[in-house]
């Protein structure tokens, strides 16, 4: 769990919260929310709390789990805990800074979706509806100049190492890249409208897919 938090010059102050999980339901929500309003008083509307849809993560409620007792309730207890002190921990290092918005390209993803015979089978399509931007967000030090936070929002599904382990895929090397080059600096991934866009993992020809790797992920997320 990453957090971006935002406060303006009135000292009203926003939330963007990053999580690597497949989704993360309104119970779960809720009371990461209600917690943080009680704790650093900022009120539900402020908070947006953003799942990278990796598939390769634990979950964080029952209806999730495969099986039953794939679910542990003190991890999820845990995980909560830890969202709600990210924000407290960011609150803490809040700096003057300028804040630019920036928008550019990448193509690690591609459409999933193959219309054929009068049917739509879950192949590559390189010709389908993918958006490429890459929209960020980016917090400089007013003092030194330097990047202290970024929010990176792209659509694609975090899908190169399924079955392969627990983990954040492509947009954990991304920010993982990013903060060895910033020291100090807090990567936040955000997952745009990508239900159509699956990451690149296809054969020459775009044809149909093959089996990702850890290596796969992180180029992709290099390239990101």
């Amino acid at each position: 769990v990453q957090a971006f938090v935002v406060e303006d010059a009135g000292g009203k102050q926003i939330v963007w919260m990053g999580c690597d999980f497949c989704l993360v339901r309104a119970v779960v929500v809720d009371r990461i929310k209600s917690q943080i309003e009680r704790r650093y008083g900022i009120p539900p509307e402020a908070v947006c709390i953003n799942s990278s849809h990796t598939h390769s993560a634990p979950p964080l409620t029952v209806w999730e789990a495969v099986q039953p007792d794939h679910f542990d309730q003190k991890y999820s207890d845990r995980v909560i805990d830890e969202a709600v002190a990210v924000v407290g921990a960011a609150i803490s290092r809040l700096q003057p800074a300028r804040v630019r918005y920036v928008t550019d390209r990448c193509q690690v993803g591609i459409n999933r979706r193959l219309g054929r015979a009068g049917s739509v089978r879950m192949l590559p399509n390189p010709d389908g509806v993918v958006d490429h931007r890459v929209q960020v967000v980016v917090a400089e030090s007013v003092e030194t100049g330097k990047l202290i936070g970024v929010a990176v929002k792209y659509a694609c599904h975090p899908v190169t190492v399924v079955n392969l382990g627990l983990g954040s895929d492509y947009p954990g090397h991304m920010r993982k890249i990013f903060e060895e080059r910033h020291p100090g600096a807090v990567a936040v991934f955000l997952q745009g409208c990508g239900g159509d866009v699956r990451i690149r993992v296809v054969n020459e020809d775009m044809t149909d897919w093959i089996s990702g790797s850890f290596a796969a992920a992180e180029r992709f997320g290099r390239e990101l």
